[in-house]
């Protein structure tokens, strides 16, 4: 066996994330992202875990699908721009922003979401990554609880570290 036949989910997963559950509103979301407690690590801070009523996965969450639920929900014909009375249709806007606050996080979420095992190898991971056309973390389940999250940046250092030999890591990329 290879070194890459070796490496699993298990090894590249992150077991420190967010986590919430689906009853968390938009309020409460965003004063968590936005509190000063918050890691400067915006990669591994931008992706939630969302959990079901019994702790298992129910989805994924991240600050760009929640301006897209926010702005699908009753906030259209009030953005900031167009020809009309700017004014107007600001305070409109952020009128329509104030009503989405208490929505829950549910209808927001990211359920359909590719999830790993932590046996995976490396393949499988890297299919999984491929069957979205954009995220930065992935689920880790085991027995339908989550374990952790594969963060990309994690994933593409690994496979940088098999690829490339010592030296061609180390030395700079001259441009």
């Amino acid at each position: 066996m290879t070194k890459t036949q070796n490496i699993t989910a298990a090894d590249l997963l992150t077991r420190q994330y967010l986590r919430l559950t689906r009853a968390h509103t938009v309020r409460e979301v965003i004063g968590i992202l936005g509190g000063p407690h918050q890691s400067t690590n915006t990669a591994q801070t931008n992706m939630m875990v969302v959990l079901d009523e019994d702790g298992g996965f129910a989805g994924l969450l991240d600050p760009q699908m929640m301006l897209q639920g926010l702005m699908t929900k009753g906030m259209q014909g009030s953005s900031p721009v167009g020809d009309e009375d700017v004014a107007e249709r600001e305070s409109a806007f952020w009128a329509g922003l104030q009503q989405q606050l208490d929505r829950s996080i549910a209808e927001m979420l990211w359920q359909n979401v590719p999830r790993l095992e932590l046996g995976d190898r490396l393949p499988r991971i890297l299919a999984a990554f491929c069957e979205v056309e954009e995220t930065s973390a992935l689920p880790v389940l085991a027995n339908g609880q989550v374990e952790g999250l594969v963060y990309l940046g994690d994933l593409f250092t690994t496979v940088a570290g098999l690829v490339l030999g010592p030296q061609e890591i180390e030395s700079p990329i001259r441009l």
